[in-house]
């Protein structure tokens, strides 16, 4: 049964309900709603088996791409150089073109680039986006992932001690919630409505955070949130990602990204979804979160400085703009084209307002003439 189910269970009259005999349909009590979810996972659970072994296939692929060389390979790269003769040798007459290749630089293990992924994937994969920051509670656009609880991943070790034994207990449906549901933070005040996660509005209902919940107790996670200073691969991160993916699956089906544009025809795609989950969470904001535990408040500065820079991009456009209609001279058009030639509406911190900046490099006429 899915959350569609649930809702229109819970939202018709009652009144009609009762005057139709032979037809009468329970209240909407806690009882119905676990044996509801129950049924649901059920029938899920058929669903997620090639998603578990997709899982598994990725997990064995990127332990294999980070074993160590063979000890013939590092010998090999040891070696030091034969050596050649001293006489040196005549140098030809001419320039000599280089013949190695360009060094293209190599992606990160959970790294994806917009060629990877469908060309109409993407407000799809936006959705998948808003709702692992909806789980992770990172409302604000500048929000850093907070490292991961280590007295909660010790409670969870205590129930599970292999990716198996996390499927087998996931997937069945009469299976015991290992804690109980009051004990989640995760979503623990949210209220049915609308929700703003960054620049995004989303819309769910009681049933979506009675569904997430149902999840994470059953999984033993009591605030959602990966571990950041570990792999993908590792026990705890691969729950995480099965409670994600599971719940963003029912609700989207349910129609509650709809309005986000969300692509039904990418419902059950769950390889592709584990890669976007993977190269959102353990490439783009692990890479913020490491930054952000190296040097605190480096996430702010990278902020303000992309802020910056999209004003000079739109001063920029400006100027060309007007240049090209007034038929500037090209000397001017050339200037005008570099967006390091504009500097203006950005902040200064000291004197608490938007200041027009000059650059140290420009000279006085350009400086006028800008």
């Amino acid at each position: 049964m899915s959350l569609n189910t649930i809702n229109s269970s819970s939202g018709g009259n009652p009144t009609d309900h009762q005057n139709q005999e032979n037809s009468a349909v329970p209240m909407f009590t806690l009882q119905n709603v676990q044996e509801m979810i129950s049924s649901a996972l059920s029938r899920q659970a058929e669903s997620l088996n090639p998603a578990f072994q997709l899982m598994q296939k990725e997990i064995e692929a990127r332990k294999l791409n980070n074993a160590p060389n063979s000890p013939k390979s590092q010998r090999a790269q040891s070696e030091p150089p034969s050596t050649t003769s001293k006489t040196p040798a005549k140098k030809k007459a001419g320039p000599q073109a280089s013949t190695s290749p360009k060094k293209i630089p190599k992606k990160k293990p959970s790294q994806m680039v917009t060629k990877d992924f469908p060309p109409d994937f993407q407000a799809t994969k936006e959705c998948l986006y808003v709702h692992i920051r909806l789980l992770w509670g990172l409302v604000e656009t500048s929000s850093v992932p907070p490292q991961a609880n280590e007295e909660h991943i010790r409670s969870f070790c205590t129930k599970f001690s292999t990716l198996d034994q996390v499927q087998r207990h996931f997937e069945d449906s009469h299976a015991a919630h290992l804690i109980a549901r009051s004990d989640i933070l995760t979503l623990k005040d949210a209220r049915a409505g609308k929700i703003k996660v960054g620049q995004n509005l989303i819309h769910i209902n009681d049933g979506h955070i009675v569904y997430i919940h149902a999840n994470l107790a059953k999984l033993v996670i009591r605030c959602w949130g990966p571990n950041l200073d570990e792999g993908p691969e590792s026990l705890f991160n691969s729950a995480c990602w099965i409670a994600a993916l599971t719940g963003f699956q029912q609700i989207a089906i349910a129609g509650a990204y709809n309005f986000l544009n969300f692509d039904h025809k990418y419902k059950d795609d769950m390889l592709l979804f584990i890669r976007a989950y993977n190269h959102y969470v353990h490439h783009v904001l692990a890479q913020k979160y490491h930054a952000e535990c190296k040097k605190p408040g480096s996430n702010q500065e990278s902020i303000k400085v992309h802020k910056a820079s999209t004003n000079r991009r739109r001063l920029r456009d400006a100027r060309l703009n007007f240049a090209l209609i007034n038929e500037y001279p090209k000397r001017y058009t050339r200037i005008i084209e570099d967006v390091t030639s504009h500097s203006e509406d950005e902040w200064d911190g000291e004197g608490e307002c938007f200041a027009i900046k000059t650059l140290g490099y420009r000279s006085n006429s350009a400086n006028i003439f800008f």
